[in-house]
């Protein structure tokens, strides 16, 4: 897709995870500390076919250090508190940056937790630091209530929202944009659960949510001329439809399970802060934000043995004023097996990505990979 036989194009990516954790329990309080280490790299290469002759080169190298200390105090039988430190770095060497670009973050959390027989509600505060915003104090505060006990759940949240720019939205050479604002806004949803029957032979479980944000500083990536940049130039409103679906039943050692779901989707711009853009952008839907979206994930386990279906359905997505991208529909299947033998757990799987090779995009003039087969073998040491 909007490549030609003369050229051949090659990506590489690798990945290092590290995380560790300890853990001091007592009897009214305990502490956690962890750390993690992630570094990822990726080289993309083009070449003429004819003569390997290398036309373009883009390496992107990131890092990223992050320590977290929490402690947890229950404070009576129905009421815990949380009090959380956090330190991020955050650095990233892209050949299409002028130099390495690094963040530094300090963030501060407390939170309170009331849990009695069918009430749940909980409020938590964050302070954060950052080397290159001034950050406001963010709050989330939510209640969960069973109207009907082991039947019918009614929960609601809401929060106050802050989002930094990407390096990307920021550095990118001749693309990005250094004077680019955070996003700020609010949010909020209601949602409940329906167990309509739930036993260790058969189980059918419903979900129903909505939820609803308001978004100032939105970014988005405009078209001027041939060039995109991104830009400050909407305030959005998100508005979300989800309903949720689990069923499944057991007879003698096979397990036959599915899992389906369906979105919603209608936001949209609802101001327009920029005049690159016209009053025509008012009301239309945000890009690269499908109207309609659905899975479906049948499985079925019979002792050891797992094996399931993925199915995936976006439609069209605008990615400019009047243009849009392809709906699609992407399969997918694996099988997996596991094997225990005293402190380690063995698991080896098979999975067949996009069986129906199907050609299809998330981000304009990038297409996702067509048909195939991924073998992992997993050891969990206990």
């Amino acid at each position: 897709m909007g490549s030609t036989p003369y050229f051949v194009e090659n990506q590489q990516d690798t990945s290092f995870k590290s995380f560790i954790s300890n853990q001091l329990i007592y009897k009214k309080f305990q502490i956690t500390v962890k750390s993690a280490y992630i570094s990822d790299a990726q080289l993309y290469t083009k070449e003429t076919k004819q003569y390997a002759k290398v036309l373009q080169q883009s390496s992107i190298e990131s890092n990223r250090l992050v320590h977290t200390l929490k402690i947890r105090r229950y404070l009576s039988s129905c009421i815990t508190g949380d009090a959380e430190v956090q330190y991020s770095i955050n650095s990233a060497n892209v050949s299409n940056y002028k130099q390495v670009q690094t963040e530094y973050t300090k963030a501060g959390i407390l939170a309170l937790q009331y849990k009695k027989s069918r009430l749940q509600s909980n409020i938590s505060f964050r302070k954060e630091y950052n080397s290159k915003y001034s950050i406001p104090l963010l709050y989330t505060a939510g209640i969960q209530y069973d109207i009907v006990p082991s039947k019918i759940l009614l929960r609601a949240n809401g929060g106050k929202k802050f989002r930094t720019p990407t390096f990307n939205d920021l550095y990118w050479e001749q693309w990005g944009n250094p004077h680019l604002l955070p996003e700020r806004g609010h949010t909020w949803e209601i949602g409940s659960q329906q167990t309509w029957k739930h036993t260790q032979k058969m189980w059918l479980v419903t979900d129903v949510a909505y939820y609803e944000g308001y978004i100032t500083n939105r970014i988005l990536w405009i078209p001027q001329g041939a060039q995109w940049h991104p830009m400050n130039v909407a305030q959005a409103t998100i508005q979300v439809l989800e309903l949720r679906a689990k069923t499944g039943t057991t007879i003698h050692n096979v397990t036959v399970s599915s899992n389906i779901g369906f979105d919603y989707n209608n936001s949209h711009i609802a101001k327009i802060n920029s005049s690159l853009q016209t009053d025509e952008a008012i009301g239309h839907r945000l890009y690269y934000v499908p109207k309609y979206a659905l899975f479906l994930q049948p499985a079925i386990q019979y002792k050891s043995w797992n094996a399931g279906v993925h199915v995936l359905y976006n439609s069209k997505r605008y990615y400019s004023i009047g243009n849009t991208m392809n709906q699609y529909a992407v399969l997918n299947a694996h099988i997996e097996y596991s094997l225990t033998n005293k402190k380690i757990t063995s698991v080896y799987s098979v999975s067949a990505q996009n069986i129906t090779n199907t050609v299809y995009e998330s981000v304009r003039s990038y297409p996702l990979p067509g048909r195939y087969l991924e073998c992992k073998i997993q050891f969990l040491i206990n």
